[in-house]
């Protein structure tokens, strides 16, 4: 099963990295992905569950879901910057943009899985694995979702060396600052040398 999730997340990433045309920025919406495990272990913990195969269909499932609320808070950002945004008022708009989105798609998926997550009769007990890795998961990752991939995508800013500063960063004489950051300095003297 290892190699065939590796597989799929190489897939996500290869289509990722053909829509933005870039290979750096699909990681903003694969590096969300663990903590959507780290949720579903953690549901099962506090459940008195154990992690089963079906457990693991649910992460897989969860997979998908994430990666799609991600999706659309850097596709804002990209499609803010190409209409000639700044990128860190980009990060910002997009995400108080997509937040509403984000929120409804998180709380019906959780609402529509918790019939099976709370059912006590024995035909479901099977799925109920599934069903709590899928539905807590998505639970867990999406209020973090909400802050990572808006720090993630600075991130991503500031390493491709965009010299713009967040709004409030100013300079010591008290103006604000139009000078690169040291980061995106070392970045450029590496690329001019590589060349």
């Amino acid at each position: 099963m290892p190699p065939n999730f590796g597989l799929a997340l190489f897939g996500i990433y290869a289509v990722l990295a053909l829509a933005f045309g870039s290979y750096l920025r699909p990681l903003i919406v694969l590096l969300v992905l663990p903590f959507g495990f780290v949720g579903a272990v953690l549901a099962h913990g506090a459940l008195g569950l154990n992690l089963t195969l079906l457990s693991m269909f649910g992460i897989i499932g969860l997979s998908g879901v994430v990666v799609n609320g991600a999706l659309l808070i850097v596709d804002f950002i990209q499609e803010a910057e190409a209409g000639g945004t700044d990128r860190f008022e980009a990060i910002r708009k997009a995400t108080l943009g997509r937040f509403r989105a984000i929120t409804l798609t998180t709380l019906t998926t959780f609402l529509g899985i918790s019939p099976l997550i709370f059912e006590t009769s024995v035909q479901a007990q099977f799925l109920i694995p599934t069903a709590v890795s899928l539905g807590f998961g998505i639970l867990f990752t999406s209020v973090l979702q909400m802050l990572l991939v808006p720090a993630y995508a600075a991130l991503f800013a500031r390493w491709t060396g965009d010299s713009t500063q967040p709004r409030g960063i100013v300079a010591t004489d008290g103006s604000p600052s139009d000078r690169p950051s040291r980061f995106s300095q070392s970045i450029s003297h590496d690329r001019s040398r590589a060349s």
